[in-house]
């Protein structure tokens, strides 16, 4: 998918670009101490992933975007289609539980409460 995506920019020939780890659903990898997982979650772009830290920390990428004083902007929709952001954002909502969401630009989200609230 990440090759698609280049292709947009011209670069889908870059090496330096491409990912050694193509995420077909999901990835658990070790680092140190730490468990990260890797969830594919096409929305903002059909690249798209969720990583999970631990289980407390859940970086969102561009799905969900905001000023560094918290207010909601709304993402860029990358592929144009709405059906695949509903179902990223969906995906953010089952997988955000119990932790710090972490959004592509701007303030971070305490947590889903705090998301769904704002």
């Amino acid at each position: 998918m990440a090759k698609l995506t280049l292709k947009n920019f011209g670069q889908e020939n870059n090496q330096k670009l491409i990912p050694d780890i193509e995420v077909d659903k999901e990835h658990k990898l070790r680092f140190g101490k730490h468990i990260i997982t890797i969830r594919k979650n096409s929305g903002h772009s059909i690249c798209g992933v969720l990583i999970d830290v631990d289980s407390k920390f859940l970086f969102v990428g561009d799905d969900i975007i905001r000023t560094n004083d918290g207010k909601k902007i709304l993402p860029y929709f990358a592929q144009n289609d709405i059906d695949l952001v509903g179902e990223a954002l969906k995906s953010i909502l089952v997988y955000s539980k119990d932790k710090v969401i972490i959004p592509g630009h701007g303030k971070i989200i305490a947590s889903r409460k705090q998301l769904m609230s704002d």
